[in-house]
């Protein structure tokens, strides 16, 4: 039974790229959904062979197909949780980034700001032809 799980996990893992990105708990969460299927399948199967008399085949059949589509809707939902969680880290990732950029901008204007000064203060000094200042100062 434990090989059966760990092939099982391990063919999830290659066909399902959500579920390598996916925390062991929704992994765990994808395997026992997929486990209790398997498990009501079997039932089913059983049901339909051996108690065909005491249960009529149509509603064991429409039971069947039911229960797949419930799991089927449970595990597109749990997909899709996972992949809401994957746009949000990145959309939080990204805030991150565009905040760190709008430091250096802003830092970049305050040395923008301050050479300008500079360069205005040169200027002065070189049209004042007033090299002594300019020598004193910088």
């Amino acid at each position: 039974m434990l090989n059966f799980i760990s092939n099982f996990r391990q063919l999830c893992t290659t066909h399902f790229f959500i579920f390598k990105t996916a925390c062991k708990k929704s992994k765990l969460i994808i395997t026992t959904i997929s486990l209790f299927l398997l498990l009501i399948i079997i039932l089913q199967i059983h049901l339909i062979f051996y108690c065909k008399n005491v249960i009529p085949f149509h509603s064991v059949i429409i039971f069947l197909i039911l229960t797949i589509l419930s799991f089927g809707v449970s595990i597109y939902t749990l997909f899709q949780t996972l992949n809401l969680e994957k746009v949000n880290k990145i959309l939080e990732d990204e805030k991150l980034h565009n905040k760190a950029l709008k430091v250096m901008h802003d830092g970049i204007r305050v040395f923008k700001h301050d050479f300008s000064n500079i360069m205005q203060a040169l200027e002065g000094y070189i049209i004042n032809d007033d090299i002594i200042r300019f020598k004193k100062v910088f």
